[in-house]
C-alpha cells in the first residue's frame, strides 16, 4: 500500500463539535507538514473518503514529485507513533502543537485516535500509551457481524457492523485477499484476525489484518419459537401458561 493517503479515526461517542474542531487541526498539521516535507513543491489534498457510522477520514495527496506525499505520509506516521509511546515528537514546535491539539479531544467520550498513513497504524488513547492503558495492542479473535463499505482505494478492506454494538469497525485485507470478501458484501459474517480494541470501552474498532472470513446463514426473523415446547414438561409440573400466570399474579 501506498502512503499517498492519510487517515484520521475517531473512537467512542464523537460529539459534532469536537469533530469540526479536529478536522481543523488535522488540516493544519497536513499544511504544515507538507510545507516543511515538500521543498517547494505544491500538494493538493482532496477528501478521498468519509466514513458513514464512525468518525473517520481519509485524505489523498497527489503532486508532480510522489515522493514528497510519500514523506508527509512517512513523516504523518512518526507522529502518530511518537504520541501513541509517549515521545517527543521529532520536528518543529509548530508541527508539534499541532499534532497535540488533535489529541487534546481526549475527554472520556472520545477515548481514541487513530493515525494512519498506508498500511501504519498508530492509537492514541486518554494521552497515554496503548499499553499503558490496556497492556495489550490487541489481540487475536472473531467478531460476528455484517459486511458493508468495500474499498480499494486509499485501503484495501472493509467495513464491518457488528452485532453487539452496531458500530463500525475497519478491517485490513491483504491484496491476496480480495476475492475473498466479494462475495460476502451485504451478508453476515464472522471475521477473524488481530482485533484492535479501544482500551477505555473495550469496543472493537479494527481488525488489522484480517485472517478468515467465514459467511454464515441469516437467521430467519421470529426463528426462536420453532423452539417452543421443545422441552416437555413432566406430569406433575404445571404447563407454561400456568406457571407465567402464577408468577404475573405473585
Amino acid at each position: 500500500m501506498t502512503s499517498n493517503t492519510l487517515t484520521l479515526a475517531l473512537g467512542g461517542e464523537v460529539p459534532l463539535d469536537l469533530f469540526s474542531q479536529t478536522m481543523r487541526h488535522f488540516q493544519h498539521l497536513i499544511e504544515l507538514l507538507s510545507k516543511e516535507m515538500g521543498e517547494g513543491v505544491a500538494i493538493t489534498w482532496t477528501v478521498d473518503e468519509l466514513s458513514a457510522g464512525s468518525a473517520v477520514i481519509t485524505v489523498r495527496g497527489e503532486a508532480a514529485d510522489s515522493g514528497v506525499v510519500e514523506r508527509v505520509g512517512r513523516a504523518y506516521t512518526i507522529i502518530g507513533q511518537s504520541l501513541e509511546e509517549g515521545k517527543p515528537i521529532p520536528y518543529g514546535p509548530s508541527i508539534a502543537r499541532a499534532a497535540e491539539n488533535i489529541v487534546r479531544v481526549l475527554n472520556g467520550k472520545i477515548t481514541s485516535i487513530q493515525f494512519e498513513a498506508g498500511s501504519e497504524v498508530a492509537t492514541v488513547t486518554s494521552g497515554v500509551s496503548v499499553e499503558q492503558a490496556a497492556g495489550l495492542i490487541g489481540a487475536f479473535g472473531s467478531i460476528e457481524g455484517r459486511i458493508e463499505t468495500l474499498t480499494h482505494r486509499s485501503w484495501l478492506g472493509f467495513t464491518l457492523y457488528d452485532f453487539l454494538n452496531d458500530r463500525a469497525i475497519r478491517c485490513h485485507l491483504a491484496p491476496d485477499q480480495a476475492d475473498s470478501v466479494r462475495e460476502a458484501w451485504g451478508r453476515r459474517a464472522i471475521v477473524r484476525g488481530w482485533v484492535r480494541r479501544d482500551p477505555t470501552s473495550g469496543r472493537p474498532v479494527a481488525i488489522n489484518p484480517v485472517h478468515s472470513i467465514e459467511i454464515v446463514p441469516e437467521v430467519e426473523r421470529g426463528s426462536y419459537r420453532r423452539a417452543r415446547g421443545i422441552a416437555p414438561a413432566g406430569p406433575e409440573e404445571p404447563s407454561p401458561e400456568v406457571a407465567i400466570r402464577r408468577l404475573r399474579d405473585a
